[in-house]
């Protein structure tokens, strides 16, 4: 958020004659009239092309080239032609602006370049799914059985390794009264929001030492003053019942900095005789200390029907979402999802009646200040494996094979051997799933009221070298993003996806401790 200062002057006149020009004639020298590729799939950039027009000049130097918002590198530069190289794009895809300045003026190719992604693009998994024109959106990323959250649940690798803490379960929401372009991701959890911080590198690994940080203005602030008052609003699960206490203390730590040992200074300004000289062996000295409430999210804090002192009551079935707070900003019209509890939001009945992340989940979604009330049915969570290694269910790898892969069996590592081969059910959306014998994958029935699903998975791998100063060097990244079905083996009812030889070849430093 930016705080501006306004100061109002007193009247003074200053003369002098006047020989500036503005920055731009009304009709400028600047145009642009074509570009040499004007659609890729996915989001990651980095193409080369050629903008033709006239009046761009000879210096690279001297030129600004935007793709919507974000600014491409220009290569070289001649008075009609440029070539930039192109950078990253929204994370809900579509159609930018391609815009060209310089000190002489500037021109805009409007949707002169399309990044296409599913649903905006890329055909749909189910329906119409489509992220064109969205002005607000709903997110939340459950993290519970992940890496990132709910370590609680045992996920093989994830024991002793968490990103966001017990609880597991984030999410942000927005509505603007605008359509703004490249409207989705990232002020929250980088997972969602409005901005552009997301990969697609649709179905083709992308190595970069470029991280894909939020884009390069305030694209936040902009947009800001057009958020939607949505009111308060949740998402409820009757699956789930009861109710939990949570140990909100025990996400505080406490810190005393300490101080010196108090030395009586204050005199009697007759006398020069210290005003509280008992004070002196008083034993005002206390050494630096920090103390943190006992226990974690995990525990429950009841107190015969109701909740301990400290502890605050959440109902299981309800996942409330609630306005943000932001430092001298009384409504930000900004929302987060409020769920300081260990137990999964995200589960579903089984056939003997018990909770599971492992079945479809329905959820309803109510909005009532936009007239929403929906049913939603989530896919159970995904269980990855790895059929290069001993074919457990792994998350994250934390490691390496000790031998050099050999996929093919022709005595040899070649760059297309994978060293990782992950396998998984894929979800078969359909409208009824009575008839699915579930050849396809896991069938999930999609509920009326819903325009569209998009289903796919994503793989990064992320590399940065520590010694014992910190980080060195650039972080390296290699990621990729597939369909739900990507190589889906009849005969196993399994979707696969392999990490070749040749993406860890790109980390060549990377070693296997």
């Amino acid at each position: 958020m930016k705080n501006i200062l306004m100061m109002w002057l007193p009247s003074v006149a200053f003369m002098a004659c006047d020989n500036r020009q503005p920055y731009y004639d009304e009709d400028g020298v600047v145009t642009v009239s074509g570009i040499s590729v004007s659609e890729e799939i996915g989001n990651i950039g980095g193409a080369t092309v050629e903008i033709t027009g006239s009046g761009f000049g000879e210096e690279a130097t001297a030129l600004v080239v935007m793709f919507g918002n974000q600014n491409a590198s220009v290569l070289s530069a001649s008075d009609t032609s440029l070539t930039v190289e192109v950078p990253h794009g929204p994370v809900g895809g579509g159609a930018v602006d391609i815009r060209v300045g310089n000190a002489g003026g500037q021109d805009v190719l409007e949707g002169g370049y399309v990044y296409a992604i599913p649903g905006n693009g890329i055909e749909s998994v189910y329906g119409d799914g489509s992220t064109a024109n969205q002005i607000a959106y709903v997110a939340v990323a459950n993290d519970m059985m992940s890496c990132y959250g709910g370590t609680t649940g045992g996920l093989n690798g994830c024991e002793t390794f968490a990103l966001t803490g017990e609880a597991g379960i984030e999410g942000r929401s927005e509505g603007l009264e605008i359509v703004y372009p490249g409207a989705d991701a990232p002020y929250s959890l980088g997972k969602s929001g409005f901005a552009n911080d997301y990969d697609f590198s649709w179905n083709q690994w992308n190595v970069t030492t470029n991280s894909f940080d939020v884009i390069s203005f305030d694209d936040e602030n902009a947009v800001e003053d057009y958020r939607l008052d949505i009111g308060e609003f949740s998402l409820k699960n009757d699956s789930n019942s009861g109710s939990w206490c949570a140990n909100l203390p025990s996400l505080a730590t406490f810190v005393y900095n300490g101080e010196d040992a108090y030395v009586p200074s204050e005199t009697n300004s007759v006398t020069g005789a210290l005003v509280y000289p008992e004070l002196a062996d008083a034993g005002y000295y206390f050494e630096s200390a920090s103390v943190t409430p006992p226990g974690d999210l995990t525990d429950n804090l009841t107190a015969g029907n109701g909740c301990q002192d400290d502890s605050k009551l959440y109902q299981l079935d309800e996942l409330q979402f609630c306005q943000t707070d932001e430092y001298q900003k009384g409504l930000t019209r900004s929302y987060a999802a409020e769920w300081p509890v260990a137990q999964n939001f995200f589960m579903g009945q089984t056939a003997n009646g018990q909770l599971s992340p492992e079945v479809p989940v329905s959820v309803q979604l109510d909005i009532a200040a936009a007239n929403i009330s929906q049913e939603i049915v989530l896919p159970p969570f995904a269980k990855f494996s790895d059929t290069v290694g001993e074919d457990a269910e792994i998350w994250a790898a934390m490691g390496f094979p000790s031998e050099c892969p050999d996929n093919d069996d022709n005595i040899g590592t070649t760059s297309t051997d994978n060293v990782f081969n992950w396998t998984w059910e894929p979800i078969d959306w359909q409208a009824d799933c009575s008839s699915s014998d579930g050849s396809n994958g896991v069938c999930v029935e999609v509920p009326d009221g819903i325009k569209g699903v998009n289903s796919y998975v994503k793989v990064s791998v992320s590399y940065l070298s520590f010694s014992w100063m910190g980080g060195e060097g650039v972080t390296q990244y290699a990621s990729i993003t597939v369909p739900d079905n990507n190589n889906f083996d009849v005969e196993t009812g399994l979707s696969s996806l392999g990490l070749p030889t040749w993406v860890m070849y790109s980390f060549p430093t990377a070693q296997n401790s």
